[in-house]
């Protein structure tokens, strides 16, 4: 990283930019070329030059007097080589994924839910059959985690009596409700059973099947306006925001 203020008196002449008459198109929009002599590269204003090599070989030139900019670009750095590393993030980024849950009380047995995308126990059986074992009374169970199981779509919860119910071929079967293990509806929505941290008593728990990635703002410091605080430059999983004041 080199800290050169004094490169904004450059000229565009002196850096081997063309003539007006020789520029591209692209380079006369950006102002990459110059028709007086006298003409500072980049009008005079602070600017940053950076080479990548795919090795992660990283040589920054900042022509301006504030330093601050030194961290924020030994900040970019880290990011790229965490890029290049792969699986792997900078520091201050991160995330988790959230998935919605719900205090059920006592009972459950709602069709929206377990039916939300209209997945049939004997079709969950089909795709996922490998990893669980078909049990004769119309449920499954995990080969891996035997406290996970998988229960068919038309499935009533009933905490009173401890049981999980549903209906095959005409006829009733039920389980026990096992405050040990988590039960899974064709469409990915867990029932499970909690205790109350606060008085003595139980309730069901649903949890919805599709979570919210939360990804944290990545940022690269700014300016201070009165009581705001203005970054010039924030990373986001989704957007990256260039803010120049």
């Amino acid at each position: 990283m080199i800290l050169a203020p004094h490169l904004i008196k450059v000229k565009k002449k002196e850096v081997g930019l063309p003539h007006i008459s020789e520029a591209t198109e692209r380079q006369k929009r950006d102002g990459m070329c110059w028709e007086k002599e006298d003409e500072l590269y980049n009008d005079g204003g602070a600017f940053k030059i950076t080479a990548r090599t795919s090795e992660g070989i990283i040589v920054t030139l900042i022509a301006d007097n504030y330093y601050g900019y030194s961290k924020k670009e030994v900040k970019t750095q880290i990011s790229y080589a965490a890029n290049l590393l792969g699986n792997v993030e900078e520091e201050h980024a991160g995330g988790a994924i959230a998935f919605p849950s719900y205090n059920l009380g006592d009972g459950f047995a709602d069709w929206n839910q377990f039916a939300e995308n209209h997945l049939t126990f004997d079709e969950m059986v089909g795709m996922y059959g490998h990893i669980m074992e078909e049990m004769p009374e119309g449920y499954a169970i995990d080969k891996t985690y035997r406290d996970i199981i998988y229960v068919p779509e038309s499935s009533v919860f009933n905490l009173v009596d401890q049981k999980v119910s549903w209906e095959k071929q005409d006829k009733a079967f039920s389980i026990r409700l096992n405050p040990k293990c988590t039960y899974i509806s064709p469409a990915g929505y867990k029932v499970r059973m909690s205790k109350n941290p606060y008085v003595p008593s139980w309730r069901l728990i649903g949890t919805a099947a599709e979570g919210t990635f939360c990804h944290k703002l990545h940022c690269f410091g700014g300016w201070k306006i009165g009581n705001f605080q203005v970054h010039q430059r924030c990373h986001h999983l989704w957007s990256v925001f260039h803010c120049r004041l």
